[in-house]
């Protein structure tokens, strides 16, 4: 499954309810993530927002706004999820039924993974999809992260009381025949 999504990065295709439909996902860098957003509802988006891990930049078509986007990566400060959101003013402005644009970003550097992920998209009559599925950068979660050294904090503890246990017992069997 992973494979397939490395191979193929516009597999991501989500319907929430046939009323928005996002494809795309990273470039072959994986420092690169492009979405078409497709309208298939009646009303305009008007807002999304994008989840992400290590983005520095945010791009949105003419006349978007990008504020409110969260947690942008500059210089050498720690990265942290955040989320990138768009929207514009009026509905007018908006992705009008039938209309698609094209959303992207680009990571600061390596460290994210390609993963399926939540886009929340908003339209003009406050109806709000949340539309699953789609490649985003992510961080490595903890689990994975750390898994290999707690691993190996658990296999020194378990050596380290099976030593304190194997000591005690030599010392208990020393003292018997002492007492005798």
């Amino acid at each position: 499954m992973v494979a397939a999504l490395l191979a193929f990065p516009c597999v991501a295709r989500c319907y929430a309810e046939q009323r928005v439909r996002i494809t795309g996902g990273a470039d072959e860098s994986g420092q690169n993530y492009a979405w078409t957003v497709e309208n298939l509802y009646t009303s305009p988006v008007v807002g999304l927002e994008f989840p992400h891990f290590r983005a520095d930049t945010f791009f949105a078509p003419a006349g978007w706004s990008k504020e409110g986007t969260t947690n942008l990566v500059h210089g050498g400060e720690r990265p942290r999820p955040g989320v990138c959101r768009a929207s514009v003013s009026s509905p007018e402005q908006g992705l009008a039924p039938g209309q698609s644009a094209t959303f992207g970003l680009r990571l600061a550097r390596a460290g994210a993974l390609r993963r399926p992920g939540t886009v929340t998209v908003r339209f003009a009559d406050h109806t709000v999809v949340a539309v699953g599925g789609v490649e985003l950068p992510t961080a490595e979660p903890f689990s994975e992260r750390m898994g290999m050294a707690l691993g190996l904090g658990a296999l020194l503890a378990i050596l380290v009381i099976a030593e304190v246990h194997r000591r005690r017992r030599r010392a208990a069997s020393v003292q018997k025949p002492s007492e005798a």
